[in-house]
């Protein structure tokens, strides 16, 4: 039995990984190596290896050495369903050795290459695969995506995207207007943080007609008011999107227009307005949902709650919310009563301002050190105690 990765790597090399019991399907290796010679010797086990079906080897360095020993394992491997190769060091020529391969692999479904500072440039190459149904690309160097028509053409099979963390701007966000209008396929596509604004126009436009996607998270764009305003009136004329995330997006008085269209939409069941700037009394938000006999799920955490009778008062109306999530405030217990009352699978997850979950702005920064980290070669331990500052500094 072993129990440390050093263990785990040298099991490996022996090659006797894969004895270690015949039912190991998973194989986790996050942080835990520098370099390529151990994925040679990863690369070399998976080849002749029928059970394993997760391989995590995010954050080692792994360069695009490293990316041809796994495209050589690919292509004799039948298993593997999920590769996480997040926050290396594959560059251009990396992604591009490992991305070719797949039209040798009919078993992969899941690859995230994300943080590995990629462009456009892999992107253009690519060869028929019909299986791979996820791809990650966030935190790299995307910016036009000229190339994402023809990789959604090359693999038919994608149903799932994420871009989130790239510049990808005004030009980006019309490129991903394009293939919504054309693509039939996508069903969840991540934008989170990629500096589209303005942007969110066209692309709320052209889910006017497709009813495909079911999952759009735009999570830190700035769109703010004006944005919110083009995604209400997609919501009132898109019949496809489930869930939407516009988490942390400086909207104000255009949640108004959120909320009304709620009245109309008759397919959400999920939305986080999460730490916008609005007062979810003043603008309707409660009032609609006793017209609205779809939506589940409502993140209003980090706005301006205010009058919470007025919430009250609209919530025993309700009987489909099935979770609130709200700031943490002394009349908590009574909207749980109202919530448990009118159905008893429905919860209220109370957000205390000690919360210490990860916010999509502290997973930024808490990636952003580990690379300057990985860079210096500075140890983990030193690591983990910035940390424990930063959020000692950051959520006070």
């Amino acid at each position: 039995m072993v129990s440390s990765a050093e263990e785990v790597l040298d099991a490996i090399k022996n090659k006797e990984i894969f004895e270690l019991g015949n039912s190991l399907s998973s194989l986790v290796l996050r942080s835990s190596f520098s370099g390529n010679a151990p994925v040679e010797n990863i690369s070399r086990a998976l080849e002749g290896n029928n059970r394993l079906t997760t391989l995590n080897i995010n954050y080692n360095d792994i360069t695009h050495e490293g990316a041809t020993s796994i495209a050589k394992a690919l292509q004799a491997n039948s298993t593997l369903q999920n590769l996480h190769l997040y926050f290396n060091d594959l560059g251009n020529e990396g992604s591009q050795i490992l991305l070719e391969a797949l039209q040798f692999n009919s078993s992969l479904k899941h690859l995230d290459i994300g943080g590995n500072k990629i462009s456009e440039h892999p992107l253009r190459s690519l060869q028929i695969n019909s299986t791979l149904a996820s791809l990650g690309l966030s935190y790299n160097k995307l910016k036009s995506l000229e190339s994402l028509p023809g990789l959604l053409q090359v693999y038919s099979g994608l149903t799932h995207i994420n871009l989130s963390f790239n510049k990808l701007g005004h030009l980006g966000a019309t490129a991903i207007s394009h293939i919504l209008l054309e693509n039939s396929t996508l069903r969840e596509l991540k934008l989170n943080f990629c500096e589209i604004s303005e942007g969110v126009e066209v692309i709320s436009e052209a889910l006017y007609t497709n009813s495909h996607l079911q999952t759009l998270t735009l999570a830190g764009n700035n769109i703010g008011d004006q944005g919110a305003v083009a995604i209400a009136q997609t919501l009132t004329r898109n019949h496809g999107l489930s869930t939407l995330n516009l988490e942390n997006n400086g909207i104000n008085k255009g949640a108004k227009a959120i909320a009304l269209s709620l009245r109309q939409n008759m397919t959400l069941t999920s939305l986080d307005l999460n730490s916008n700037q609005f007062v979810p009394e003043e603008v309707e938000l409660f009032e609609s949902l006793e017209y609205n006999n779809t939506l589940s799920n409502l993140n209003i955490a980090r706005n301006a709650v205010k009058d919470v009778d007025h919430i009250l008062k609209y919530l025993k109306k309700n009987v489909t919310l099935l979770t609130l999530t709200i700031d943490n405030n002394p009349s908590l217990n009574a909207m749980q009563t109202i919530m448990f009352e009118n159905k008893k699978e429905r919860r209220i997850r109370a957000w205390p301002k000690t919360h210490r979950q990860f916010a999509i702005n502290d997973q930024a920064n808490i990636e952003n050190l580990l690379i300057v980290f990985k860079t210096y070669g500075i140890p983990n331990d030193l690591f983990h105690y910035f940390i424990t500052i930063y959020f000692a500094i950051s959520h006070k």
